[in-house]
């Protein structure tokens, strides 16, 4: 397989095996909605050559957020701001999914945050408390919501945040599940949160929308998710109607864990080990994402079959035609991300 290879998802043409994966900008307006700013944005991203676009993590319920100036989807009056920019992405060539996205404990926004079990992030340090049986299923029902306005805005599908210690992650480890009802317990109680979200929000788009699922197959904390745990997490995904599994790892605890951030920096391909794992257990496409930006790392897990699509991040950040050289060979051309300490993405001009 190569970067350069086509696929067809639900009847849509991804014209290569290049993602641009979700992050955050902080450019949304007041309200939440989307502004000339981030379709200036987008549109800049998408035109660099990549097959496929997913929007940053868009708040599907109030009282969820994770920062400020975050994106939102919770209410229909902002669907014509996402028109305009899924319009835009797909007019430049790449498939547009928008990411769904409740913060849970995980929040330096909220006042008070809510969570499967009282347990506090300890780098957010917020009140947390447990969220009761209702307000589980309005949330499961929020996601649905969220799905269909991405839909109603043009958007070519959606891909469900599952990973990086935000709600529905919370909902699937041990670490911070301590439910004793139908919500916690064993990894299929657990599960049951994110696939009773699959159903609805597949419900919602219908059979023609691409439904990704983006996921932690480890969360590098003691008694959190490990990847023996996410292979188990992958195959029950699986089984349900997702077109893609998104594997990622990680939550606060860990990305701000100074030691593990450092072993990180050390080597390209950080989570290569952990999509191989995956892949091998699962009859789905499946994205690989981790320090993927130099183009001879994306080709090889292409290559070897460890993903079928790769997700680089920095690497589009940094160099808006990341894409478009790394098709061409044109890899001594790439402006490379430094992974340095100084950006955290948008927040500071990049000293490149």
């Amino acid at each position: 397989m190569k970067l350069s290879d086509s696929v067809t998802l639900r009847g849509k043409l991804i014209k290569n095996r290049i993602v641009m994966p979700p992050m955050a900008t902080n450019y949304a307006s007041e309200d939440g909605g989307v502004s000339e700013r981030m379709i200036n944005y987008y549109s800049r991203k998408a035109l660099g050559g990549p097959g496929m676009v997913i929007v940053e993590a868009t708040l599907v319920k109030e009282g969820g957020s994770g920062w400020h100036n975050q994106l939102s989807i919770d209410r229909d009056e902002l669907v014509p701001g996402f028109r305009t920019l899924a319009s835009k992405v797909r007019e430049k060539g790449a498939i547009a999914l928008l990411q769904l996205f409740h913060a849970g404990r995980q929040t330096f926004t909220e006042k008070v945050a809510v969570a499967p079990s009282a347990i506090s992030c300890p780098v957010c340090s917020k009140e947390t408390r447990e969220l009761h049986g209702e307000e589980v299923l309005e949330i499961e029902d929020a996601f649905a919501d969220a799905a269909r306005r991405a839909m109603e805005a043009g958007f070519d599908g959606v891909e469900i945040h599952g990973a990086h210690g935000y709600l529905i992650s919370q909902f699937v480890s041990p670490l911070t599940n301590h439910r004793t009802d139908e919500y916690g317990g064993s990894l299929e109680r657990r599960m049951r949160f994110p696939v009773n979200i699959i159903r609805k929000v597949r419900e919602a788009v219908g059979e023609k929308a691409i439904l990704s699922y983006r996921m932690n197959a480890d969360e590098f904390v003691p008694e959190g998710v490990d990847i023996s745990m996410g292979r188990e997490i992958a195959r029950i995904i699986a089984q349900e109607s997702v077109d893609l599994i998104h594997v990622s790892a990680g939550l606060y605890e860990a990305f701000f864990n100074a030691e593990l951030m450092a072993q990180f920096k050390k080597k390209y391909g950080i989570y290569r080990h952990l999509a191989r794992e995956i892949k091998s257990d699962i009859p789905i496409p499946l994205i690989a994402v981790g320090k993927l930006d130099k183009p001879g790392t994306a080709r090889e897990v292409l290559q070897q079959g460890e993903a079928d699509f790769v997700a680089v991040g920095r690497g589009i950040l940094t160099d808006d035609e990341w894409p478009k050289k790394a098709l061409a060979g044109r890899d001594d051309e790439i402006v490379y991300c430094i992974y340095c300490d100084v950006c955290n993405y948008h927040k500071y001009d990049c000293p490149i």
